[in-house]
């Protein structure tokens, strides 16, 4: 029995084409997965409600002086770098309060409203809710706190806090950074 070269050539042409089309299928797969929009892709991820980090001065030096405009700056950059570095870690599908922002500063602090931070989480059918502060002892000693919960039971879930050094935009946001890269931990 002798093979003609046009038998050889044909089990080849077929491979060619099968790979043609997984190569068009996986291109189409990606096409239809990337229109889709977001909300569907994260349905499956935890709800974190993220409050905004707050200051406790402990120096007094904000009652003696008043409220210091650059921190004020600060909070608002960490609380926006804050949210950024939450979606990023693709762990939680951030819950937008907005529509609360009136009752939550009303509210303020958060820390001693009693429980308050978790009727609103609850509100927005939040499985989590963050809470943070920047503690200032002075303009030397800063340290960075954030209690993940649970938002149905109030449970702490993680504690997460670093010391930082200086009073200045650069060292309360590494510090932030370093916290959600080091320490937080989902699901503990």
């Amino acid at each position: 029995m002798t093979a003609t070269l046009a038998t050889y050539r044909r089990p080849a042409c077929a491979v060619v084409q099968l790979a043609a089309r997984c190569r068009f299928l996986a291109i189409l797969c990606g096409f239809v997965i990337a229109c889709l929009p977001a909300p569907l892709l994260a349905k499956d991820l935890p709800r974190l409600v993220l409050f905004d980090i707050e200051l406790h001065d402990a120096s007094h030096e904000g009652q003696i002086d008043g409220v210091r405009e650059d921190q004020s700056r600060r909070l608002q950059r960490l609380n926006l770098e804050a949210a950024k570095l939450f979606e990023k870690t693709g762990l939680y599908q951030l819950v937008d309060i907005s529509s609360a922002a009136d009752e939550i500063e009303k509210l303020k602090p958060l820390r001693r409203c009693n429980g308050c931070d978790l009727d609103i989480a609850k509100r927005f059918n939040a499985d989590y809710a963050v809470l943070g502060f920047v503690y200032k002892v002075s303009n030397l000693i800063l340290e960075i706190h954030l209690y993940l919960r649970d938002a149905k039971t109030g449970a702490v879930i993680n504690h997460m806090h670093t010391n930082i050094r200086g009073n200045t935009d650069e060292s309360w946001l590494r510090g932030l950074r370093w916290l959600i890269k080091n320490r937080l931990k989902p699901n503990e």
